[in-house]
């Protein structure tokens, strides 16, 4: 077990953002307004300095190529981007973010809301919030993610607070600390995510709901997940139909899963059908309380679960 968690570990190293060469054709970006100019823009952006965003930030949308080159975005009212399509984006930090969603925005993420067909590597989401009304996909980073690919990424200390039961009967909501909702044969490699989940509908650690051959490797959660319909400590509600989707060398040190009454709560993940957990672990430490009861959790007592994690370290680091 320990050389099991140590290989872990190793892999879950998040790389260190490396200053590019600013070549012709790039747009340079030093201030919030130049940042904000780039709505609609489809060509390559470099961010240059710290940007300290002013209230009342209107999420844009892009279509090219960011390079945040290390640089740290503050103080976000709401998510960077609406929505990124067929983009890339790496090496950016994005920190002190409080999201308050009261209007209907279906989807919410502090990077974007909806991202399609991107590859993000190397982001870092620190110390941010969401709270939200009606909306159907929130998550730390993105909201809605269908064919992206997710590498080397953390979100921590995200606190996310969903008050949305239903938009309608076929869009109830997710929620997970990473992506709400992860589907088009998505990927995501060694990223982490920490922090409090709290949502009405189904709510997991890392991905709220994962569908459509999806697969997600080498990853973490920590912290708390409360929800009210499918809940687990690493990912929530699995689509049993298509193709199978995998989780691969992942674990979750999650220290209570909650779920309200009649809720479906699992350690690790809720409702596998293709049998796809591979070399996955669940803290047996933790606080699973279902249907207003605090549960005995026997070694994989739940069959969708991953194997057992004894951890004696207090601050729960394998």
């Amino acid at each position: 077990m320990k050389m099991i968690c140590t290989i872990l570990c190793a892999a879950l190293a998040i790389s260190s953002p490396i200053t590019p060469t600013v070549t012709p054709g790039e747009l340079n970006i030093y201030t919030a307004q130049q940042l904000a100019g780039i709505n609609g823009y489809n060509g390559n952006v470099v961010i240059c300095a710290d940007i300290e965003v002013p209230p009342g930030w209107q999420p844009i949308i892009f279509s090219g190529n960011l390079d945040g080159a290390g640089y740290t975005i503050h103080g976000l009212t709401s998510s960077l981007f609406e929505r990124i399509d067929g983009v890339t984006i790496r090496d950016l930090t994005i920190s002190n973010s409080q999201l308050h969603v009261k209007n209907p925005q279906f989807f919410v993420g502090v990077l974007s809301g909806v991202a399609i067909n991107s590859f993000i590597e190397n982001v870092q989401i620190y110390d941010a919030s969401i709270t939200t009304e009606k909306s159907f996909a929130i998550g730390g980073l993105i909201g809605y993610g269908r064919g992206i690919t997710i590498s080397n990424t953390q979100v921590e200390n995200i606190q996310i607070n969903s008050q949305a039961l239903l938009i309608s009967p076929n869009l109830p909501h997710s929620t997970g600390g990473l992506v709400g909702v992860l589907t088009g044969g998505s990927r995501v490699y060694t990223s982490t995510a920490s922090g409090d989940i709290w949502s009405r509908g189904c709510a997991a650690g890392f991905v709220g709901e994962i569908s459509g051959s999806s697969h997600i490797e080498r990853s973490q959660f920590s912290g708390t997940v409360y929800g009210e319909t499918y809940v687990a400590g690493f990912a929530g509600k699995i689509s049993d139909s298509g193709a199978p989707n995998t989780i691969s060398d992942c674990i979750t040190l999650a220290t209570a899963v909650v779920g309200a009454e009649n809720a479906q709560v699992r350690r690790f993940a809720n409702f596998f059908q293709h049998n796809g957990i591979n070399g996955c672990y669940a803290y047996l430490g933790m606080v699973v309380v279902a249907d207003g009861q605090l549960q005995h959790v026997l070694p994989c007592a739940y069959g969708a679960d991953g194997a057992d994690l004894v951890i004696k370290n207090p601050n729960l680091k394998p």
